[in-house]
């Protein structure tokens, strides 16, 4: 007999750098991590690669194009019963993100690496952390 319960779910994330150095964020409105600074992303879709997922995540979320370059790192996170695989990624944008989600994302900020607001989400900032020493793997 299988039971039904919480199910885990897999996630990409994307830190997008501009030109100025700066990376991305979106104040989340609700759900896992509501009201914390996180990258845009979201689930991937049969067929896809995570790169794929990544442009189209993207695209979707803040209406940018945007040239993902590789994985920063995998972290799993449990709340309640969600769990959560975000896969981090990186990419290279620029212009202005729309809030093209409003019910999922309030606003769209470019912040300087070495300031990211203090509800910025440990993953993100583990992920900028880690990019700022070097560690990506190309894709």
């Amino acid at each position: 007999m299988v039971l039904a319960g919480p199910k885990t779910k897999y996630s990409i994330r994307v830190m997008i750098i501009n030109p100025e150095g700066e990376v991305l964020l979106g104040l989340k409105n609700r759900g896992f991590h509501s009201n914390n600074w996180i990258f845009p992303g979201g689930q991937i879709e049969f067929g896809e690669t995570i790169a794929q997922c990544a442009a189209r995540e993207v695209l979707e979320e803040c209406n940018m194009e945007v040239t993902v370059q590789g994985l920063i790192d995998v972290v799993s996170e449990s709340c309640s019963e969600k769990h959560v695989v975000f896969i981090n990624l990186v990419a290279y944008g620029q212009g202005k993100a729309e809030v093209t989600e409003p019910q999922e994302v309030k606003e769209w900020r470019w912040y300087p690496a070495e300031l990211l607001p203090e509800n910025t989400t440990i993953s993100a900032k583990n992920a900028v952390r880690k990019f700022s020493g070097g560690q990506m793997i190309p894709l």
